[in-house]
Formats: C-alpha cells, structure tokens, sequence
C-alpha cells in the first residue's frame, strides 16, 4: 500500500515508536485506523533498528530519502 507511518499521538496506540516517518500519509492513516478498528498493532515499529534495516524503500534521489512501507499488523492479544 506504500503507507508511511508517523508518530502522531492519534495512532500511538497501534504504531510503535520506531517508526522512521513523523507524519503519515494517506495509505499510513488507512492502515492506522483499520488497525484501531480490529484491536490490531503494527508490530514492525515497536522495535528498534538501524535506519538502513528499516527502511524498504529508497528513492533514487541519490539514495537520501529512505522510507519504512512494509508492516507487520498483529492482534493486540497477541503483542
């Protein structure tokens, strides 16, 4: 979905703190909230990585935008 996950207070509850991205984006705010609907968490920003092990996307922008598109959605019973 090409979805950025930011670290707005709104989706704290479903997006972890290791996300690289402060704002979402429209597809980040689509799979937010269908994560908060289904008591789901988006466990691949709970934990802590280097930037370049993050990051899924580069841009050919010679190689300084990276970007986190790639989640992993849990219930929030299984967290």
């Amino acid at each position: 979905m090409n979805d950025k996950l930011g670290k707005e207070k709104a989706f704290s509850q479903v997006v972890g703190r290791h996300t690289l991205h402060n704002i979402s984006n429209e597809n980040g705010e689509m799979v937010a909230n269908y994560a908060i609907n289904n008591d789901m968490f988006l466990i691949s920003t709970n934990f802590g990585h280097k930037n370049i092990r993050t990051g899924m996307l580069v841009s050919p922008d010679n190689h300084q935008t990276i970007n986190q598109i790639d989640h992993v959605m849990v219930s929030k019973k299984k967290k």
